[in-house]
């Protein structure tokens, strides 16, 4: 656990080191794509859309869409209105037709990780994410020395990105906010909700977590001294109703371990718990084409979302669409400038 929270150590981006993780799992993706998929040879002088592609492949969309962004950031694809089609050089040296195939060369590198390819594959015919994913099983590991080293590992990485998140919200004068009361969504550790009082003087939080996170959520908050104001309601937000009396709500990280319709639900339960005029803030990476060199790197982090959990990275509009159908209005989107993350910010 990082203790001194106010440190400027904090204050530098450690993108590069986080970057090293996140680009895990893309290879092997390009070496699915190759052979059994053999997507290069399928998209040889046609457009396909997502759809299409699923349909055809006998793939889901959710892992899909995570692949084809890898793909387009590696620049073996290119998208159009219509869909996506096959780039020069992946005709040339990914397909039979010209004589010039590389794509064995490639491959050669999956082939001593098969098992990791076949994994991979199976999530993109079934949907299913490769990590944990029964609840009780998940508690079990949680109440172990997993529990210790899950926690100490997203606090680290937070309080270098909640730096940077509080300072947008200070930029943007709180937006209108005159003393900041905020729930924390699925907010582990509490990282962000402590560096939040602690920068911005009034301020409040709560967060609010499911058991057995909640039980270590309380010993961070305590050790660093914030139990006076920041405070952790034990809940899941899936199954309860959020509490109200908040005029913030953060989902920071969380969406993208989740679908759009679970997303949705969130979102609801936000919308009826908040007051006129409350926020709700989704911090998080988020895919922006307008930026082709963020999106390369935040789609090989989305790719490893969409394998181990039920999520991937969304895009900019996907987050304010899905904001806008709740009822969500003044809808914002705000860079942070460190590690490719942003703020986007509904209002009742």
């Amino acid at each position: 656990m990082i203790k001194d929270i106010k440190s400027n150590k904090l204050n530098f981006d450690i993108s590069n080191l986080l970057k090293i993780r996140d680009i895990v799992y893309s290879p092997f993706i390009v070496s699915v794509a190759i052979s059994p998929l053999n997507l290069f040879n399928y998209l040889y002088k046609k457009e396909k859309n997502l759809l299409e592609i699923c349909r055809d492949k006998k793939i889901h969309q959710r892992p899909a869409k995570a692949m084809l962004d890898v793909l387009l950031s590696f620049g073996l694809l290119k998208k159009s209105k219509k869909g996506y089609y096959n780039l020069t050089k992946s005709s040339l040296y990914l397909t039979k037709d010209f004589g010039f195939d590389i794509s064995g060369y490639i491959e050669q590198s999956a082939l001593f990780e098969s098992s990791i390819k076949n994994r991979i594959l199976s999530v993109l015919k079934t949907d299913q994410p490769l990590s944990i994913d029964d609840d009780k099983n998940w508690e079990k590991a949680m109440e172990g020395n997993f529990s210790k080293f899950f926690t100490e590992v997203m606090d680290s990485r937070g309080a270098f990105l909640a730096k940077a998140f509080v300072k947008k919200i200070k930029e943007n004068k709180n937006f209108g906010i005159k003393k900041i009361k905020m729930l924390d969504i699925g907010g582990s550790s509490g990282i962000f909700s402590s560096i939040l009082v602690s920068l911005i003087k009034k301020s409040e939080a709560t967060i609010f977590e499911k058991y057995p996170v909640d039980k270590v959520a309380k010993k961070y908050i305590k050790a660093r001294f914030l139990d006076d104001v920041v405070s952790v309601i034990c809940g899941d937000m899936f199954k309860d109703d959020l509490p109200e009396g908040y005029n913030i709500h953060l989902y920071s990280h969380v969406f993208h371990d989740w679908n759009e319709k679970q997303n949705t639900e969130l979102l609801k339960k936000s919308y009826r718990s908040l007051p006129k005029g409350g926020l709700v803030i989704i911090h998080d990476k988020h895919l922006n084409e307008k930026n082709m060199e963020e999106f390369a790197e935040i789609s090989h982090y989305s790719l490893m979302l969409a394998l181990l959990t039920r999520g991937r990275c969304y895009s900019v509009d996907e987050i304010k669409y899905l904001l806008k159908i709740v009822g969500f209005k003044s809808i914002k989107y705000i860079p942070t400038g460190v590690s490719n993350r942003s703020l986007i910010v509904g209002k009742k």
